[in-house]
């Protein structure tokens, strides 16, 4: 996976992924394997819990279906 993860903190404590490129992204929060092509987001807040699930625009490859 030749993309890129940008940790970005927020005023409000939050922190913001931002995914840029082709990414492979394990989430135990929402439970996916993921293939992302594009630029795509995630907001967690300081405790780890999700506040938006993984939003953006790109290519969204459910790596579990595929491999089953």
């Amino acid at each position: 996976m030749t993309g890129s993860v940008h940790v970005n903190p927020l005023p409000n404590g939050n922190t913001e992924m931002v995914f840029t490129g082709n990414n492979g992204i394990a989430n135990d929060v929402e439970f996916f394997f993921v293939l992302l092509s594009g630029r795509f987001t995630q907001i967690f807040a300081p405790d780890g819990t999700l506040v938006q699930g993984l939003e953006g625009n790109g290519r969204r490859v459910d790596a579990c279906s595929l491999l089953a």
